[in-house]
Order: C-alpha cells, then sequence, then structure tokens
C-alpha cells in the first residue's frame, strides 16, 4: 500500500503527546511519567515512574533496568517526576539507599549508593 507521507507539522503534533521525562545527573537514570495506558499494561496499582534509561552509574550500578517502575526511594512513595526529583536532590552521598521498584510485576528493592565523586 502506497500513502503519502505525514507533513512535518503532523509529525510535530503527535510527538507531543509524549511523556515527560527527567534525567538525573546524579542517578544516572532517565524516568518518565506514567501514562493511564502504561498504568494498565503494566498493572500498576500504584503511583510511581518509568526508567527510560539506565546509564553507568550509581542505578545501574543498583540493578536498575529500562522497563522498571521506581515505586519508592528511601522509604518516601514516588507519585511523580516532581517527588521524584526532590527527593533524588535529597539523598545522601555515601550512604545505602533503599529503592523499592516494579519488575515484571513483582516487587524488587535495590540498593543504591551515591559516592562521594562522580
Amino acid at each position: 500500500v502506497i500513502v503519502e507521507l505525514p507533513k512535518d507539522e503532523d509529525i510535530k503534533l503527535a510527538d507531543s503527546g509524549a511523556a515527560k521525562t527527567l534525567t538525573d545527573a546524579r542517578l544516572k537514570v532517565t524516568v518518565a511519567e506514567i501514562s493511564d495506558r502504561e498504568r494498565e499494561q503494566l498493572d500498576l496499582k500504584e503511583n510511581g515512574v518509568l526508567v527510560r534509561q539506565v546509564k553507568n552509574g550509581p542505578a545501574g550500578k543498583a540493578g536498575m533496568r529500562d522497563g522498571d517502575v521506581i515505586l519508592m526511594i528511601n522509604n518516601e512513595q514516588i507519585a511523580n517526576l516532581a517527588v521524584f526529583k526532590r527527593v533524588a536532590e535529597s539523598l545522601s552521598v555515601g550512604k545505602s539507599i533503599p529503592i523499592l521498584v516494579q519488575r515484571r510485576g513483582g516487587p524488587v528493592f535495590l540498593a543504591l549508593r551515591l559516592a562521594e565523586k562522580d
């Protein structure tokens, strides 16, 4: 089937519905808001943020993976990107920090440690 390619303006409009993302330089992770559709697909009953990308850094060393849903950091529930940002900025260096993620329908606790120097 041959069809006309969409105009650039149409592509931009389609992309404008993309989820909001946030990259945390200290944790080396990019997270996004979870859409209602994704929440249903992931069978999430709680709030959280979706891990879009894990780079080589503290989050990766802790065992975090793309596709994980961060539910709690340092015993604080993560409701959205704003809460994630606030909690991530307040994390102490050199201490073990508990993180609760949901992976493939089951909860997993990870221990994160921020290094003294990057």
